[in-house]
C-alpha cells in the first residue's frame, strides 16, 4: 500500500503486545476461579500464590534499564528515541544584553532650621477702624448719588415728560367702553322679556322712598287707640297693617342688587 517498512513493524508489534496483554488477564482470571471451586477464598488470610504461565518478570539496576523498562512489549518505549529529542542543550542568553545601569535619584534637602520673617504684633482697634471704612464708603456713596442726580437734572427735558401719551389715553377709554359694553350684555342676557333693569341710582332712591313710607305708616298705626270700639277705626287699623306688609315686600325686592321692573 506504499507504507514504509518501519510503521509496518510498528503497527505488527504494537497488536502482538495487545494480544500478548488480554491472554495474561484471561489466564489469571482462569486461575482465580479455579482456586476460588477448590475452596479457598478470594481476599481472605495467606491464600496460595497464584501460577501465571508465561509472565515475563522484569528487574532494572540503572534509571536506564527502568526507562527503558518493557521495551520489548511497548513499541512507543522501545521507538523512544526516534520521537522524543533527548540531552537538549540549555539556551543560554545573548552577549548583545546589557546590565541596566542604577538610576540614582537626587537627594531630597533637610528640614531648614532658620526662622522666616514674623510681622511684629500692632495694637489695632478693628472695630473702630471698620465702623470707620464703613462711614467713609457711606458718604461717597451719597456723594455718587447726588453727582448722577445733578447730570439727569441738567439734562434737557421734553415737554410731555411725565405725561401718557394720547394714543394709550384713547386706547384706554375704548378699551374700559368695550369692557362696559360687554358687561352690559351680559347683564341683559338674564333680563326676562317685557323688563328692564333698574338703575342703581333709581334703586336706592326707591328704597330710600319706601323706607320712609314705612316709618310713616308705622307712625300713624301707632297712634291708634288701643280699645277699637267703632267699625271705622278697625277698618282703618286693616288698612295701616295691609300697606305696611306692602312696603316690607317692595323694600325687601329693592334691597337686591338687580332689580328688574316693567317697562
Amino acid at each position: 500500500n506504499g507504507k514504509p517498512l518501519e510503521e509496518k513493524k510498528l503497527n505488527s508489534n504494537a497488536s502482538s503486545s495487545v494480544r500478548r496483554k488480554s491472554a495474561l488477564q484471561n489466564a489469571g482470571i482462569d486461575m482465580i476461579n479455579s482456586k476460588s471451586k477448590q475452596g479457598y477464598k478470594v481476599g481472605g488470610a495467606n491464600p496460595p500464590p497464584l501460577e501465571q504461565p508465561n509472565v515475563v518478570h522484569y528487574t532494572a539496576d540503572s534509571k536506564e534499564d527502568i526507562f527503558n523498562l518493557g521495551a520489548e512489549i511497548d513499541p512507543v518505549k522501545a521507538n523512544r528515541d526516534k520521537y522524543i529529542p533527548r540531552n537538549i542543550p540549555c539556551p543560554r542568553p545573548r552577549k548583545s544584553i546589557k546590565p541596566v545601569e542604577e538610576v540614582k535619584l537626587p537627594k531630597k534637602g533637610g528640614v531648614p532650621t532658620e526662622k522666616g520673617f514674623i510681622a511684629p504684633k500692632v495694637d489695632k482697634n478693628f472695630i473702630k477702624e471698620n465702623y470707620k471704612e464703613a462711614i467713609d464708603e457711606s458718604k461717597m456713596k451719597v456723594k455718587a448719588r447726588g453727582a448722577v442726580n445733578k447730570q439727569e437734572d441738567t439734562s434737557p427735558q421734553n415737554k410731555n415728560y411725565g405725561k401718557v401719551p394720547k394714543y394709550l389715553q384713547k386706547y384706554n377709554s375704548e378699551r374700559e367702553r368695550e369692557a362696559y359694553r360687554k358687561q352690559k350684555m351680559e347683564e341683559d342676557k338674564d333680563v326676562p322679556p317685557g323688563c328692564k333693569k333698574l338703575d342703581e341710582e333709581e334703586r336706592l332712591a326707591t328704597l330710600a322712598d319706601l323706607q320712609k313710607n314705612r316709618r310713616d305708616v308705622n307712625n300713624m298705626l301707632e297712634k291708634l287707640p288701643i280699645s277699637m270700639r267703632t267699625q271705622a277705626l278697625n277698618k282703618r287699623k286693616t288698612e295701616l297693617e295691609e300697606k305696611l306688609n306692602e312696603i316690607d315686600r317692595a323694600i325687601s325686592m329693592f334691597s337686591k342688587k338687580v332689580v328688574y321692573v316693567a317697562m
